[in-house]
């Protein structure tokens, strides 16, 4: 399962001075097989609000969208997914890819 998340812009966080997104509340799926957030891909292309991708967005690393890597980029804890990808910033799209449906191309 795929879905498109906005990043909005983070703030400067206490004791440092980096932005960083703020983390991002994981809606619940149905299954528990799907709920495992398997990918994260940052949309550079999309850094727009109003200009959602569209959902037949071939996620090709290095063309149209960023692999990120887990644990370095980005990493779940109690719930919500902390982005610290291409843009940690905030103001961009990513493609949140969970469950088995791993799209790496």
């Amino acid at each position: 399962m795929r879905e498109y998340v906005w990043v909005p812009e983070g703030s400067v966080k206490p004791g440092t001075t980096i932005q960083l997104s703020d983390p991002i509340p994981l809606e619940p799926t149905d299954s528990e097989s799907s709920a495992q957030v398997e990918q994260v891909w940052t949309l550079p292309y999309f850094r727009n609000q109003d200009i959602k991708p569209p959902a037949s967005l071939k996620l090709t690393h290095g063309e149209t969208a960023i692999l990120e890597t887990i644990s370095h980029d980005w990493f779940v804890r109690l719930g919500c997914l902390y982005y610290r990808g291409k843009f940690a910033q905030g103001g961009c799209w990513i493609a949140i890819v969970r469950g088995s449906q791993s799209t790496h191309q």
